[in-house]
């Protein structure tokens, strides 16, 4: 049996879209959509059952469509979800309303229930992330910080405020619809690592030897290190790196398929590195070595998109390109087509159709790189909705949740200086590698992101 949607007639194409993903595919519910003359918006079906809930982002939003003044104010407001539903999964009993309005009054009587929250505004708000398009804020990266987000300054950046408003409305279907059977998700770890510094790219030059030493011997009077940074020199003169302290890839494997789970390398293959970005060749006789081990472990390879190529689809698609026939060369039955953009630059008016005229179908960008959270507000994988066109892409977001350079880095929230004064002993099973000064470094960015399937 299938849902009826009745909207407002605004944002008609921005409703599908969202409609699609909420309904069609996360819940995997039939439905159709009927504009009509009303303020709210209803789900009801043919055996009676109705949900009604408020039509806040879309009402409001369509009078300035894409300016600044469409955004909607931070709003701290929560309302107690266990004041009308069973258990649900959600992370805390109090869900954030998101959308400011007037307050609605909660009912459920028989099978018609009101409920106070815009499911399906928050979700497209979130999911097309319209804040983005219309406002200033960028870091010196040219990237939309997290600091400056609606969900960092309404406090429920760390939740994943969508899935727990479509968690709400499948209880809600299954309460007052009973003829449906909305999906459950089911959840799974991803974890995916930009390969930024596989080795240390001067481990070969003498002069890198002798400023290693120097600061082994002359500051940490380390003479174990002094040792070990002469077998490293030797070896980076072959072009051998098992010995680098950078080369941790045997027990990320190890570490990774302990635990049931696989890892998505992004691997770099610009031939024109701006200074961001690193400095190997996908050529080089190492790294496809590296590539062939990734394979044949069960892991999967993926395209970390340069620093300039966010915007530049001729030079992500060339990299792309590059990438797939090293991967062809070495005998690697892989396709290129998922990534993730070199500091998480994202552009929001061009990088999806760069992303997408490069061949690439599936990405993992949307984190914000200044702090971990839900920077779309889910952990499940969607279709991205360009805003310019008013069309759904291809490119699919796969939203990257915790970057751990994000939560260990001084220039972000420095935890790992925390850590160490709290607990100066403790450590996690593999020596870290250290720079010049003695400070973390690791030859890849590890992230985390946790779909929803």
């Amino acid at each position: 049996m299938t849902l009826l949607v009745e909207t407002p007639p605004t944002r008609l194409e921005e409703r599908r879209y969202v409609l699609g993903v909420v309904l069609g595919e996360w819940l995997d519910v039939p439905w159709t959509l009927r504009s009509v003359d009303r303020k709210d918006v209803r789900i009801r079906t043919g055996t009676g059952g109705e949900i009604v809930m408020p039509d806040r982002f879309f009402g409001q939003a369509d009078r300035a469509w894409l300016e600044e003044s469409s955004i909607p104010p931070a709003c701290s407001e929560v309302w107690d979800v266990t004041s009308i539903a069973s258990p649900l999964r959600v992370v805390d009993r109090n869900i954030p309303i998101v959308l400011r309005g007037p307050l609605e009054t909660t009912r459920l009587e028989g099978r018609s229930l009101r409920l106070p929250i815009d499911v399906f505004g928050t979700a497209f708000l979130m999911l097309s992330r319209y804040e983005e398009w219309v406002r200033p804020d960028r870091d010196e990266h040219d990237r939309f910080p997290g600091s400056a987000s609606l969900a960092a300054n309404s406090g429920f950046l760390h939740r994943p405020v969508v899935d727990e408003h479509v968690e709400l409305l499948r209880w809600s279907i299954e309460r007052v619809m009973p003829d449906h059977r909305p999906r459950l998700p089911e959840y799974r770890l991803d974890v995916s690592c930009d390969v930024d510094r596989p080795f240390d790219p001067e481990s070969g030059s003498p002069r890198w030897l002798v400023r290693r030493m120097a600061g082994d011997l002359l500051r940490r009077r380390d003479g174990a290190s002094a040792w070990n940074r002469i077998r490293q020199f030797q070896g980076g003169r072959r072009g051998d790196h098992r010995g680098d302290p950078m080369n941790t890839f045997e027990w990320m494997f190890d570490v990774a398929e302990e635990s049931g789970c696989t890892i998505t390398f992004n691997v770099m293959a610009s031939d024109d590195p701006a200074p961001c970005d690193v400095r190997y060749r996908i050529g080089d006789p190492w790294i496809r070595r590296l590539l062939r081990r990734i394979h044949d472990r069960g892991h999967r390879i993926g395209l970390h998109g340069s620093y300039r190529s966010g915007v530049d689809a001729e030079r992500l698609g060339a990299e792309r390109r590059r990438l797939q026939q090293t991967v062809e060369e070495e005998g690697i039955d892989q396709t290129v087509e998922m990534g993730r953009q070199h500091y998480l630059r994202w552009c929001p008016r061009r990088s999806l159709r760069t992303l997408e005229e490069a061949g690439l179908r599936l990405d993992s960008t949307l984190g914000f790189a200044d702090r971990p959270g839900f920077r779309c507000g889910t952990s499940r994988e969607f279709p991205m909705y360009d805003l310019e066109s008013s069309s759904i892409r291809q490119l699919r977001q796969r939203p990257l949740i915790c970057m751990e350079a994000s939560v260990l880095s001084p220039r972000y929230l420095n935890l790992e200086a925390a850590g160490r004064e709290a607990a100066p002993s403790a450590g996690c099973g593999r020596p870290a590698a250290r720079s010049e000064d003695g400070s973390r470094c690791s030859g890849t960015t590890a992230s985390f992101g946790i779909p929803g399937t």
